[in-house]
């Protein structure tokens, strides 16, 4: 109070070293005592904006109650800050401060680019602040809070929005993605379950969307989100359409399930010299050294190389046929020779 009265240049000197330092609580207490003084009157009206679009949301991420109560003193609906930082509580899910927003004259449903405290707390997630706001008389359809929270997988704030009556079709019907096919495109299989079991209608698998929706599930291998959005009701196909994706499906899983395992080792089978099985399939290639290793999810078969300076030593070098004598050693094989040689040997007990 004493610089605003010793005069404004002074104040505002004060006020932009507490701003350059980050000091919140400092900026708006020079600001409250400024407020007093025609002088500062001018220059609180072009900064408001800025400043409190910095100071608000900052104080309630932080959950300092006191600076966020001393902004509120200053509460003007047509500041963006004071919207910011409302959306901020939804954000961040302090109902303590949202209380004190409500009790400074804001609508709980005021909306900030195109947001409301609902769709935002839906969004990441707050059921607690949901609840609230649902409390307050918010609309719970109002900007579609079930689709995005459905879209990011929070499922106890989609069962607080259908305990409460939200469309299960979403504000926008069919004209933009439903809760239920957001959710599924997501991945989020816990919440689509959810939204069928309360009666969601299922997607349209004839189409544009059902069918980019069931070609993106089964590419990225989620097979038991493609069954779930199969066999869902209104789904469109005939009983014959229906088996035929089903059997598509279990192939692909069976196809992935035996890809794991390949992955894992299990496909690939130890073999002599003759190419018969190891029966010691995990012992150790020092004590017990292997000859061949057979790919059984590709079909090929690996061959180990030897130190032993012979045809498979793992020195070899080769050269392509010139029509010149057959001949190999190991420091110079002909690989149409090599090719002969194996096939005679019936290396891996393969001749091919």
């Amino acid at each position: 109070r004493k610089g605003a009265a010793c005069g404004y240049p002074y104040a505002r000197k004060r006020l932009g070293e507490a701003r350059e330092k980050g000091e919140l609580g400092l900026t708006i207490d020079i600001f409250e005592a400024m407020t007093h003084y025609y002088l500062a009157r001018e220059y609180w009206d072009g900064k408001v904006a800025e400043l409190t679009s910095k100071g608000l949301p900052a104080a309630v991420a932080g959950g300092d109650a006191a600076a966020v109560e001393k902004w509120l003193r200053f509460y003007d609906p047509e500041v963006p800050g004071f919207l910011e930082g409302w959306l901020k509580t939804a954000e961040v899910g302090a109902v303590d401060l949202a209380r004190r927003f409500v009790a400074a004259g804001i609508d709980p449903e005021a909306r900030h680019r195109n947001q409301t405290a609902l769709t935002t707390a839906a969004l990441f997630g707050r059921a607690g602040m949901v609840g609230w706001l649902l409390d307050q008389g918010c609309s719970v359809d109002a900007g579609d809070p079930l689709a995005l929270g459905a879209g990011q997988g929070h499922l106890e704030v989609v069962k607080l929005l259908v305990a409460k009556g939200a469309s299960l079709a979403g504000e926008g019907g069919t004209s933009s993605p439903r809760p239920l096919q957001r959710a599924m495109a997501r991945g989020h299989r816990s919440v689509a379950t959810f939204l069928l079991e309360k009666g969601a209608a299922g997607i349209d698998l004839r189409s544009n969307d059902g069918k980019r929706l069931m070609a993106d599930l089964r590419a990225k291998g989620d097979t038991a989100m493609a069954h779930l959005l199969l066999e869902a009701k209104d789904s469109g196909l005939s009983p014959e359409a229906k088996k035929a994706l089903r059997e598509e499906i279990a192939g692909e899983e069976q196809a992935a399930a035996r890809k794991q395992k390949w992955l894992a080792g299990e496909l690939l089978v130890r073999r002599d010299g003759g190419g018969a099985p190891l029966a010691d399939q995990a012992g150790d290639f020092a004590t017990a050294p292997w000859q061949c290793v057979s790919d059984e999810m590709s079909g090929l078969t690996w061959l180990v190389k030897d130190d032993a300076d012979g045809l498979h030593d793992k020195d070899q070098v080769f050269y392509l046929p010139d029509g010149s004598a057959r001949d190999c050693r190991p420091e110079n094989c002909d690989a149409l020779a090599y090719k002969e040689m194996a096939n005679r040997s019936k290396l891996c007990g393969a001749a091919d």
